[in-house]
């Protein structure tokens, strides 16, 4: 409808303003959290915005979001259909999501995933057999349920069977400690906090060494003899 004003001679137009429909033009990948530990849960979820800048009611005409994460292995769907995901690896993740019916493809989102708690504990040595004297190298190292290494073991204890009394007051994660006494040892690193842990130990042997003194004495306890004896 048209309206004209007479005395001012102004043309009016009363028709109503044609909507025009908003435009899909960016995909924003979400993560629940940018950290997670591995074998927690995360939910992925993507977002589309319209021209308009706001975040538009998601089209089930759109179809399902695909995800692209990098790299392609370490880590696991819970539930693909709803985006819940989980880590195994212990590394950096690059997320995008992607709107194929629109064209759209999100800017990548970091995730981390970190160790898990500790589950496993392995002694490693550095050689299995020594001579008295020598010193011994071990370490520690400690790993999630799903392999990967956690770095910082804190404060671990050393123990062996039979005892060697040096160890007491070992409490890194590297030993280095010279073994006087021959035998055969068995090496365990523990966590004093970490009761349940499953533990590797390592066994190492110690020989005598080179003599360090010669002795000569008779051995019938004579210490005089005649001729021809």
């Amino acid at each position: 409808m048209v309206l004209q004003d007479p005395d001012q001679e102004i043309i009016q137009d009363m028709r109503p303003f044609a909507e025009v429909p908003v435009q899909a033009v960016e995909a924003v990948v979400k993560l629940n959290t940018e950290a997670t530990v591995a074998g927690e849960l995360n939910r992925l979820s993507c977002l589309v915005y319209g021209d308009n800048g706001q975040v538009l009611p998601f089209d089930s005409e759109w179809g399902t979001p695909r995800y692209d994460i990098r790299p392609l292995e370490g880590w696991r769907w819970d539930d693909e259909e709803v985006g819940i995901i989980f880590g195994e690896k212990a590394q950096q993740y690059e997320v995008k999501c992607l709107i194929p019916s629109l064209g759209l493809r999100s800017e990548s989102e970091p995730w981390l995933v970190q160790p898990a708690s500790l589950q496993n504990l392995i002694t490693r040595l550095t050689q299995e057999l020594y001579l008295a004297g020598e010193t011994i190298n071990a370490q520690c190292e400690g790993f999630d349920r799903f392999g990967n290494q956690i770095e910082d073991l804190g404060s671990i204890e050393w123990l062996t069977q039979p005892d060697i009394e040096q160890l007491i007051s070992a409490t890194d994660s590297m030993l280095s400690l010279p073994v006087t006494q021959a035998g055969t040892y068995e090496l365990t690193c523990i966590h004093p906090d970490t009761a349940n842990a499953d533990l590797s130990p390592s066994s190492f042997s110690v020989q005598p060494n080179l003599p360090a003194e010669l002795r000569v004495f008779f051995a019938s306890g004579r210490q005089v003899f005649s001729i021809g004896d």
